[in-house]
Formats: structure tokens, sequence, C-alpha cells
């Protein structure tokens, strides 16, 4: 599992607090949107860096769609309809014909597994029938690196401790919607109020009103999906002089280890 950290604005604004401020090199368009790959082998092997399935999955489909659409192909359905390539329709296509089990167990021992050249043969052969993809060069074998993996992510950084290399991708709360990390630094990020000081009080369970207004609640919602995220360990980074005063001495509190990095 995925260390990451997050925060609730991604954009770069100077009069407010973005994830830029904590990490100048950030780039909130640098994600799997602009992975452009030229075969569909190279979804496959994309796939299997995301921590869900559901992203996995939806990756290929669209891997699929691609080689429908390259190839001119269409998809037939049952009554004799034809439509072109798309995640949803074909997800419609593997119901109507009875072939969404066979698909999915496919699917899965793929994304499992190292592809090597003889299994990935018997895969093409396996997905021009299914889907009746005419041939193109877009299901020929490459175990080239994918274009991500040729690149530098500008959102992760690389710490060494103790001859371990700890891996932590920052990212916007809502593109980890659904992830579960090992562990998860939230950010305190501002658009119009201070998000984490907004609520910490709520935080540290000394209001269990629930919250007024406009922001709060918005605030409250993208907060909860942040700290749903991780399996063991859960931070939160705000500045000092917008936490309680009355806790700032404590170790601890509310089941909160509370550390000052300012000393």
């Amino acid at each position: 599992m995925p260390i990451k950290t997050v925060g609730g604005v991604g954009l770069r604004k100077e009069d407010g607090l973005t994830i830029c401020h904590y990490l100048p090199s950030y780039n909130k368009s640098y994600s799997t949107n602009a992975f452009k790959p030229n075969k569909l082998i190279h979804y496959f092997n994309e796939s299997k860096k995301f921590n869900t399935v559901h992203k996995a999955y939806h990756l290929i489909l669209e891997g699929i769609s691609k080689c429908g659409q390259v190839s001119n192909s269409m998809l037939n359905f049952s009554d004799d309809r034809k439509e072109r390539y798309t995640a949803s329709n074909i997800r419609k296509y593997l119901k109507d014909s009875s072939k969404l089990i066979d698909f999915n167990i496919m699917i899965k021992d793929l994304i499992s597994t190292e592809i090597e050249e003889a299994i990935w043969s018997q895969t093409a052969d396996y997905l021009k029938e299914t889907f009746a993809l005419n041939d193109t060069d877009f299901l020929n074998f490459d175990n080239t690196l994918t274009p991500n993996e040729n690149c530098i992510n500008p959102n992760v950084t690389i710490t060494e401790i103790n001859g371990r290399i700890i891996k932590n991708e920052v990212a916007t709360i809502h593109s980890v919607k659904g992830e579960t990390h090992a562990a998860t630094l939230v950010l305190e990020t501002k658009n119009h109020d201070f998000d984490v000081s907004q609520l910490i009080n709520y935080i540290l369970g000394e209001n269990t009103n629930r919250p007024n207004g406009v922001r709060k609640p918005k605030f409250m919602k993208q907060l909860y999906v942040a700290f749903s995220r991780p399996k063991y360990l859960l931070c939160v980074a705000m500045d000092k002089s917008r936490f309680p005063e009355e806790h700032i001495n404590k170790t601890d509190y509310a089941g909160w280890k509370i550390v000052d990095l300012t000393n």
C-alpha cells in the first residue's frame, strides 16, 4: 500500500495556501490522464500501479476501447445493434453476451502477474475473439517502459531513512477517493478559509454539533475522505498559530499525538 500526502487545494494560488506551498514542484495536471500509451499491453501494465481494482479495471476498459477505435471495429450486440467502442458500451456488451465472468477472471489473472510474450499472445487472441476486434499493431506485444515510467513524477518525494527508501506521493484529496493507504498525511490548505483550523475542534472531538454555513460542511466531507484513507497511520499538519492554544503544550489529546515541529 502507498504512503500519500493530500490536501484540499491543488491549484497554485499566491494569496492562499495550497499543496504547492508545501511542495513547489507539485503539478495538479500530472496524473494518469496524461498517460498516452501506444500499445494495449501498456494499459494492463499501468493498471498494476493502482491499489484499487476499480481504477485498474476502468483503465483496461479504456485501453480496449481505444483498441476498438484504432482497429475500426464495432461492438456487435445480440439484437444486431452495432455500437462504437467506449468503456460503458464494453460493459454492456459483456453482460449482453454473457462473457463478463470469463473476462473478469482474465483481468484478475493478468493484473496479478508478469505479462510475458506467450501470455500476451494468448490474451490478444482472446480479446480479438471476445470483442471481434480487427487486427491492429495496437495489440502487439511490447515490454518497453510505459511513458509515465520514463518521466520523473513531480508529485513524488523520495526519502532514505536508515537504508529504507520511502516513496510519498502528493495529491489532492479528491484524487484519492476510494483508495487505501498505509499512511496518509493531510495538509492544511486554504480556499477562502483554512480547512483544518476551521474544523480542529471537530477533529479533537470538542465539538460534536453539525457544522453550520456552506464551507464547514464542505471541508468536513473532504476531511472525512482524507481521514478514511489510511490503514495504519493518519497525520494532520497545520500551522501552530491556528492550533488551540490550550492544547499546544500537550503531547497527546483525544487520541491524537501532538507534535510541535517548530521546536
